[in-house]
């Protein structure tokens, strides 16, 4: 569902950073940190810091279960 929404949705940093999420949860990492450099790209100041944190750590641990 994630992929279809950041298909329909492109710029919707929001969709983009979940879908990442998801990715890095199953263990796709490469695909999470493509997935977030998109969302870069369309998200507001506060979210490019959020997930630029990402893309250089990955997801805390208490997220990867």
């Amino acid at each position: 569902m994630l992929e279809r929404a950041a298909q329909a949705e492109p710029t919707n940093a929001e969709i983009g950073d979940h879908l990442g999420d998801a990715y890095w949860s199953m263990g796709r990492r490469y695909e999470a940190r493509y997935a977030w450099q998109a969302a870069i790209v369309t998200g507001d100041a506060e979210e490019r810091a959020r997930i630029a944190a990402k893309i250089d750590t990955g997801l805390p641990i208490a997220a990867r279960r």
